[in-house]
């Protein structure tokens, strides 16, 4: 075979390392880094053979002592705010510099490249997966239906959503409509219905 015109490429993805972070880390354009392998591999499969072997060792390793670290310190965070780190905004920096570690673990695992005991130990403090934001709207979401389930327990009726109605009714009854709709499209996420049903039994209107 040729001699390769990009060995530390070829080294890279003979450990495990993906392409796209091949491109990432060499700078160098995706495109052309997928090409390279496309070409390498159209000539010996064992090339494509040998990086999955690595990588799928890579994703089977032991937390390192550093990632160890980050867990301990993120378990005492969660532990005493009741929440995951920020990656942004008015916090202490020692917060700051433990909410973007969570973040390019959550990076990690879309890519398919976090290692299975990371992903269980981050998995056993809570939803770390999702970003704050999410984190955040997850949290409103609660909020407002503890406040409908408060409302239809004391006025043994569902709030109105048009204009005329006053708040915080107005608020409930269109977020109650926005619940209804998402769940007639099959936008509603199959968790959220449940907790529905089972809070708020005919929360679904007529016809259900």
């Amino acid at each position: 075979m040729a001699e390769s015109r990009h060995p530390e490429w070829d080294l890279m993805f003979a450990s495990g390392i993906t392409r796209s972070k091949i491109a990432e880390l060499c700078h160098a354009k995706r495109a052309t880094v997928f090409a390279h392998f496309k070409a390498r591999i159209e000539k010996d499969p064992e090339v494509l053979a040998v990086h999955e072997a690595n990588r799928r060792q890579g994703l089977d390793r032991r937390p390192t002592h550093g990632e160890q670290e980050r867990l301990a310190e993120l378990a005492a965070f969660v532990a005493r705010e009741s929440r995951f780190p920020a990656t942004s905004g008015d916090h202490p920096v020692a917060e700051l510099r433990l909410g973007q570690w969570v973040s390019r673990q959550r990076s990690l695992a879309k890519a398919g490249q976090l290692p299975h005991s990371l992903r269980a130990a981050l998995d056993e403090l809570g939803r770390w997966d999702l970003s704050v934001r999410a984190t955040q709207d997850e949290q409103r979401w609660h909020q407002q239906l503890q406040a409908l389930v408060t409302f239809h327990r004391e006025t043994a009726r569902w709030p109105a959503y048009k204009s005329s109605a006053p708040e915080p009714e107005h608020g409930l009854g269109m977020w109650l409509h926005m619940q209804r709709q998402r769940n007639n499209h099959a936008k509603l996420p199959a968790a959220q219905q449940d907790l529905l049903d089972e809070s708020l039994p005919g929360w679904r209107g007529r016809g259900y």
